[in-house]
């Protein structure tokens, strides 16, 4: 998945949670209650991405700080996607691959769904006029 599938993805799934927008550097996610950054090149830098969280504390510098590094740019996406869904009806959230591959894995399923209705009307489009033909 990529970073846009996930934030449209999880919208479908669960409402209107959040929006992306993808910059040259930056894929900037905005939430009901946060702002979060993931640089493209901290990848290239780092050897993994950083998710950076908006400082919301009282009495802190306005700023970002790192909410938590991984490797897969998606699965960090899924995660502040979903942190504000999670903490407002306290569901956990531990930031592991086994919630992002549930959430994959109902991903894929739901492109194969529409992958199927797709060719299923595609099929009853074309034996429409052969079978109004053969009467």
């Amino acid at each position: 998945m990529t970073p846009n599938e996930v934030v449209w993805y999880a919208n479908h799934k669960y409402g209107e949670m959040a929006y992306m927008v993808e910059t040259d550097d930056a894929y900037l996610i905005f939430t009901t209650e946060s702002q979060w950054r993931i640089y493209k090149k901290d990848k290239e830098r780092f050897g993994t991405y950083c998710l950076y969280h908006m400082n919301h504390a009282e009495g802190s510098e306005q700023g970002f700080h790192v909410q938590c590094k991984m490797p897969n740019c998606s699965c960090l996406t899924y995660i502040a996607v979903m942190h504000d869904k999670c903490k407002s009806k306290q569901l956990p959230l531990k930031g592991d691959m086994r919630e992002y591959n549930d959430f994959q894995n109902q991903w894929h399923l739901f492109r194969l769904g529409r992958d199927i209705e797709s060719d299923i009307a595609a099929w009853d489009y074309m034996t429409k006029d052969v079978i109004e033909c053969g009467n």
